[in-house]
């Protein structure tokens, strides 16, 4: 796997690490393509590469590394669907894509891309119910829903979404004992406020 410290920097380092562990887990994938473990580290990579990507400002080369992690995840979830960590990495994937997407203006495949996340984040919390991080990030995929459906001016959609957004870090907070992130919640009041504003 790539280091978490060098994958999301936008530094030559990092991109160098990112793109030598491409190309052991390419050809490790070529070699032994019945081993699922390969096929999920070759999606991580194509994820770490996404992540370097936007953090550099390139968010369309990031969109394709994401794509390419989540048809990697996808198959793997199709040979075992019952599989959390695969389910879990496929929504990871869709979401990351979707906010790529969102970062170039391409709303509409974005929200694609977060409406096929949703329903696998639903399941995780469903079977897994008091997962602070599968509760956390299905809160996030209901901003992004947020975002997108505000990008294409459906304003009572993406008021929802929002009002969703608050209500589920607000049950973070509640839950843990913690302040949810302040940027977090702040996003959620003003693009609530955003889309009352343009209806």
């Amino acid at each position: 796997m790539v280091p978490e410290d060098l994958a999301t920097t936008a530094s030559p380092a990092s991109l160098q690490s990112c793109q030598e562990a491409l190309a052991i887990l390419q050809k490790l994938v070529e070699e032994y393509p019945t081993w699922p473990a390969y096929q999920s580290d070759l999606g991580w990579a194509y994820i770490h590469l996404g992540h370097w990507s936007r953090d550099d400002k390139r968010s369309y080369d990031g969109a394709s590394h994401y794509r390419k992690a989540r048809d990697l995840f996808k198959k793997l979830v199709e040979d075992k669907p019952k599989n959390l960590e695969c389910r879990n990495n496929l929504a990871y994937a869709h979401y990351n894509f979707g906010t790529a997407l969102q970062d170039v203006r391409f709303a509409l495949p974005a929200l694609t891309a977060h409406q096929e996340a949703l329903p696998l984040r639903e399941q995780l919390v469903k079977e897994a119910p008091g997962d602070e991080g599968y509760e956390r990030e299905l809160t996030e995929v209901h901003n992004s829903l947020g975002m997108s459906t505000l990008s294409l001016r459906r304003y009572e959609e993406a008021l929802a979404w929002f009002a969703k957004t608050e209500t589920g870090f607000r049950a973070l907070a509640e839950n843990t004992r913690r302040t949810p992130s302040s940027a977090a919640i702040g996003a959620a009041r003003y693009s609530t406020k955003a889309s009352r504003s343009r209806r």
